[in-house]
């Protein structure tokens, strides 16, 4: 089941044009704190279908989510069903937060790829200038976005940066909610 927005290939040429040529400030992104990830205690895992290419070469959203899900669940966040994040969706409550792995990779030759890897957590927000547009949910975390140029054969290196960016994330997360209990050595959660 596909929950949320549909990427079609139409998009392509903008995605090409936003690597090619980014916006001024665009690598930093907004300046979101870590406040977004106090009192967070659940999440939904939504992984964006990946380029069949990528597919065909041994990374897809299953074997994403099933690398970084075992990471939040041994940092204490309980991982929403898809189930139970669809019925808020179409019951029309506040959405649960969802941590959103997305995947642009392009071949850009027989033997590599371009890749931007994504990440965010969307919660819940309601627009105080037209409350009647109703709850959607807003970007409240990032991660730096990763661009990278990367061979057919070294695919798995997507997996291991999306890891290091749920790394982050659980950093941030721990810095948020549990202060008290990081140590200047404590290892990344894996």
């Amino acid at each position: 089941m596909k929950i949320g927005m549909v990427r079609t290939p139409a998009a392509l040429p903008t995605l090409l044009l936003a690597l090619l040529f980014p916006a001024p400030g665009a690598a930093k992104g907004p300046d979101l704190s870590q406040s977004a990830l106090t009192g967070l205690t659940e999440v939904y895992v939504m992984v964006w279908d990946l380029d069949p290419g990528v597919q065909e070469d041994g990374l897809d959203a299953g074997s994403i989510r099933g690398r970084i899900v075992p990471m939040l669940e041994r940092a204490g966040l309980r991982i929403l069903e898809t189930r139970e994040y669809a019925y808020a969706l179409h019951s029309g409550s506040a959405l649960p937060p969802a941590l959103v792995v997305d995947v642009h990779a392009l071949r850009s030759s027989d033997a590599a790829y371009v890749v931007n890897i994504e990440l965010e957590l969307w919660e819940s927000a309601l627009k105080l200038a037209d409350p009647d547009v109703g709850i959607a949910q807003a970007t409240t975390w990032r991660a730096p976005s990763l661009l990278m140029t990367i061979g057919r054969d070294k695919i798995s290196v997507i997996l291991e940066h999306i890891q290091e960016m749920v790394d982050r994330f659980l950093n941030e997360y721990w810095t948020a909610n549990f202060p008290e209990r990081l140590t200047a050595n404590a290892p990344p959660v894996r």
